[in-house]
């Protein structure tokens, strides 16, 4: 990458120097809160020893993270939730990895994003059918069910339509709910309606404040 070739190491200061430059540039400015605190500590430890692979490109890396959302899908329908939610999360995490590479191998593309910003979708539409499907289909979870879906797909519709977002409202946030509710409904089954109600509502919540935000702006 750029930060390599403009930074000479030959000491080790400086090659813990490099590696904090190197982290710096992989922070995204669209970072949502867990993304900044949690997953980029961990994706970012990962990436680096994926750098190696010549085969593992951001595009493989989104598919990879893709199928690993599919999988917390199935887990949460057969019913193992603590492990469902930890996929959720490293799902979550691996979606940082792709972009990651793409910026360190100087690999992005328009249709990586398209093709990221697309699997995310249905990745998260799965993610949130198994739940509902663990939890089993009645009134109040299917409404439930309904409003997380639009909670999964309105905030980044507004945001690619207005340019507005948040840190509070992304991704990374609703697939940490997701792992917390996997977690919880260990407990008891009612938490897997919780999180669907959870992530419904907050995150429509955090669309309307787009919405208003963008009114402002006219």
């Amino acid at each position: 990458s750029d930060v390599y070739k403009r930074q000479d190491i030959d000491t080790k200061e400086e090659l813990k120097y490099a590696e904090e430059l190197v982290k710096k540039s992989l922070i995204k400015d669209g970072d949502g809160i867990i993304s900044k605190n949690v997953n980029r500590k961990i994706s970012m430890r990962i990436t680096k020893h994926l750098l190696k692979f010549d085969f593992l490109t951001p595009n493989v890396l989104t598919i990879v993270s893709f199928l690993i959302g599919i999988f917390s899908s199935a887990l949460f329908m057969l019913k193992s939730f603590i492990f469902a939610g930890l996929m959720a999360q490293f799902c979550s995490i691996l979606d940082g990895c792709d972009g990651e590479i793409a910026r360190l191998k100087n690999l992005k593309s328009k249709f990586g994003g398209i093709l990221d910003a697309y699997l995310d979708r249905i990745a998260d539409f799965l993610i949130i059918f198994g739940i509902f499907l663990a939890y089993g289909i009645d009134t109040i979870s299917s409404i439930a069910f309904l409003i997380a879906l639009l909670g999964c797909i309105m905030p980044s519709y507004i945001y690619h339509l207005s340019g507005i977002r948040s840190d509070l409202f992304g991704r990374d946030v609703r697939l940490f709910i997701v792992f917390i509710g996997g977690i919880l409904a260990t407990l008891n089954k009612e938490f897997l309606l919780y999180t669907l109600l959870f992530i419904g509502i907050y995150m429509n919540v955090g669309a309307i404040s787009f919405l208003l935000q963008a009114r402002k702006k006219g």
